[in-house]
């Protein structure tokens, strides 16, 4: 047995600390097409559009409901048969602050090919026309469908043969 005793300090050059772009870089997004179809690859950014990520299940199709209801359109939405979440793609702004919603800035994202709105593989629950998510109705739609006595909430807002 050695009976050497471990340093405390281990020699040798310093480490950089990591850069606050590091810190604060998201990781990339990859939902996979199916093998048989492929999906168009998109960069996340400032010009294009931010990905807003929502709790997949009655939280996000009372979102949808909600953005329907008020705004007759609910934009790009996609989602993954093995993945928590639903993807939503809205213009770009400066700032967003809402708790039930993580937004990207940047990164890459596989989407979904135009034609597949089922599983398997990542599909859309509203297939992109010519307008992204309004950030501002997303929100408001976040907070009218996280509200308990709201009437979306309570039935998960979608029509028979919905999402």
């Amino acid at each position: 047995m050695n009976s050497q005793a471990v340093p405390d300090v281990i020699e040798g050059p310093p480490v950089p600390p990591p850069s606050a772009v590091t810190l604060f870089t998201p990781p990339l997004i990859t939902p996979m097409a199916a093998p048989d179809t492929q999906g168009l690859v998109a960069d996340i950014g400032k010009d294009a559009f931010h990905l807003v990520l929502t709790e997949a299940g009655p939280l996000s199709r009372a979102v949808l409901a909600a953005l329907e209801n008020q705004h007759g359109n609910g934009g790009p939405v996609f989602a993954m048969p093995d993945q928590p979440f639903w993807y939503w793609l809205i213009a770009p702004v400066p700032q967003w602050e809402h708790l039930l919603a993580f937004r990207y800035t940047r990164g890459i994202v596989v989407l979904p090919p135009l034609t597949r709105t089922r599983p398997p593989g990542a599909y859309w629950i509203r297939v992109p026309t010519t307008n992204l998510v309004d950030p501002a109705a997303l929100s408001e739609a976040l907070e009218t469908a996280s509200t308990p006595s709201s009437p979306t909430r309570s039935n998960g807002g979608l029509p028979a043969g919905g999402c």
